[in-house]
């Protein structure tokens, strides 16, 4: 039907993302007229359309990496990586970061806003659900990236912007898009998206033992399945690291040429 072609005409290969958003967006929207009685029935139907796309397997990049990619990003972007992969945090909300988000203090940035474009315009808003809006940790080792980007980089006043463009706005996503793109490819890695960031943090936290609640409170997801996700990454660490353990022990018995026969 209708539904179908303009779904084909989307371009899904290059926008999965965003034309997944459109689909549901249109999807509510008749739900709500047939609940309004406006139309008797949906017909936005479409097999697969508007699902998130988790099966998207990518090799989290290590903090190497991370740290290599960072550091050839334009100088006064540099920050934004870190944070997107130590703090969880969508491009969205790094570009929307603002000097009265940071407790340095505490050691704390609240995520209350992100930054999207729609066509030509801008909109700042409220992150993508109530779970979203969230206080995040500093890693201990970023605050003196964060103080010295906060003294050579961010506009001044509490509503100054950590990471702007030209124009003295919030970094226009397809800037930020191109400076990551260079920056991955003079670190030498590949197929890597900023958003996939926050897969790398969030492997990294359930490793280091977060439980499902702090990873979902750190992440800002609504549901436990996405946190699910990164509490089974981290026991599939754990049992390697079992397997390595017990290589190290088995080495040790050959070497002193025990058996695993108990002696009497």
């Amino acid at each position: 039907g209708q539904g179908m072609a303009w779904w084909q005409a989307l371009p899904r290969e290059t926008h999965r993302r965003s034309c997944d958003l459109a689909y549901n967006l249109l999807k509510t929207l008749c739900l709500s007229a047939v609940d309004d009685g406006l139309i008797l029935a949906s017909t936005v139907h479409v097999r697969g359309a508007g699902k998130p796309s988790l099966h998207r397997t990518v090799e989290p990049l290590t903090p190497s990496e991370v740290l290599a990619i960072a550091d050839a990003m334009p100088a006064e972007w540099r920050l934004g990586v870190l944070l997107g992969a130590w703090c969880a945090l969508r491009s969205g909300e790094v570009r929307e970061l603002r000097r009265r988000d940071f407790d340095l203090k505490r050691g704390t940035i609240r995520v209350s806003r992100g930054v999207a474009r729609a066509g030509t315009a801008t909109y700042i808003g409220l992150p993508k659900t109530d779970a979203a809006t969230r206080t995040v940790q500093i890693p201990a080792s970023l605050m003196d990236d964060v103080r010295a980007h906060l003294r050579d980089h961010a506009q001044l006043g509490a509503e100054g912007l950590l990471f702007w463009g030209t124009n003295g706005l919030n970094a226009d996503d397809r800037d930020w898009r191109r400076a990551w793109l260079n920056a991955c490819s003079a670190a030498g890695v590949e197929g890597i998206r900023f958003h996939d960031l926050r897969h790398v943090g969030l492997t990294y936290t359930a490793v280091a033992g977060a439980t499902l609640r702090e990873l979902q409170a750190i992440a800002g997801h609504t549901t436990a399945a996405m946190a699910l996700r990164y509490q089974e990454i981290a026991a599939d660490h754990m049992a390697e690291v079992v397997k390595a353990l017990d290589a190290i022990i088995s080495t040790a018995r050959t070497a002193s040429g025990q058996t695993n026969v108990p002696k009497r």
